[in-house]
């Protein structure tokens, strides 16, 4: 199972609850961001950044769509299907002010969540893998990282051992005192410290070419990003319930109103596009 920075996704994801939510999604902050900066007249001078902002903006949207393509089912998708049965029975308690449209879309997204998730776990065993072309990416980026990782650590251990032989050649041998600098003695002295020196310098040189040797050339940079999360934890974190949601799927089920069987249907349909969407991703 390969878990990376949920938060991150998070943040990509933007996951809303109830109908008419709003997303606190990472696009969305770029989006404030960017009116925020129109509002005030602020444009970047350099072409070359403007251009990156408008690209990174872009592939944020992008990737929100796809999460909610593939991952993301709502009262939305359920209203064109809605028997006409259970939406009089709904319009009944809502005209009694027993609740909301609103609130019977979020109990609707509450229901597609649980569905969701409990088909998910049925069938966790056969969805539960990486992608074969997401795990090329994410191979390539840990041979990418790991050698830039050794290569860093390996040279800061070098210069580590370096600088502890300087000092101690420092503290056991100052050098002359004030005065005496023209002493030939002394003089003879610090010229043989700086042997001493240039002799530890030739050595962390070596160590350094030899470090380079052994690790060989840097791997080329992958094009393409890793992907931290595989498809079905993607569609779990989407079915994921919040104290919100919960509440509103009490609520809903509080109310003189039992599901028809064309709107269990329904439901259970939403869920399984869902799951059919995270079979074909895992089998890429």
């Amino acid at each position: 199972m390969y878990v990376s920075n949920s938060s991150a996704y998070h943040l990509i994801s933007g996951r809303n609850g109830a109908v008419g939510a709003t997303d606190s999604g990472f696009a969305d902050h770029l989006a404030s961001a960017y009116a925020a900066a129109n509002d005030h007249g602020v444009a970047d001078p350099d072409p070359v950044n403007a251009a990156a902002l408008v690209a990174a903006r872009q592939a944020v949207a992008e990737q929100k769509s796809w999460i909610e393509g593939n991952f993301r089912r709502s009262s939305r998708d359920l209203a064109a299907s809605l028997p006409d049965a259970d939406r009089e029975k709904l319009q009944i308690l809502v005209d009694e002010g027993k609740i909301s449209w609103a609130e019977i879309d979020a109990g609707f997204d509450t229901w597609i969540k649980q569905v969701t998730a409990y088909q998910l776990a049925t069938d966790g065993a056969s969805l539960d893998k990486m992608p074969a072309d997401w795990k090329a990416r994410k191979d390539a980026w840990d041979v990418y990282q790991n050698w830039d990782m050794a290569r860093r650590e390996g040279r800061a251990a070098i210069s580590v051992r370096y600088g502890e032989k300087v000092a101690e050649l420092m503290a056991a041998d100052p050098g002359p005192t004030e005065g005496t600098d023209t002493d030939p003695q002394a003089t003879a002295k610090l010229l043989a410290r700086q042997g001493v020196l240039d002799r530890y310098r030739q050595i962390m040189d070596q160590e350094l070419a030899s470090l380079d040797e052994r690790l060989g050339a840097q791997p080329p940079r992958p094009n393409a990003l890793p992907v931290g999360f595989n498809p079905y934890e993607m569609a779990q974190f989407e079915a994921r319930l919040s104290p919100a949601d919960k509440i509103a799927a009490a609520k809903l089920e509080g109310m003189d109103f039992n599901l028809s069987d064309a709107l269990k249907d329904a439901i259970d349909h939403l869920a399984s596009e869902i799951v059919a969407n995270v079979a074909r991703l895992a089998g890429d």
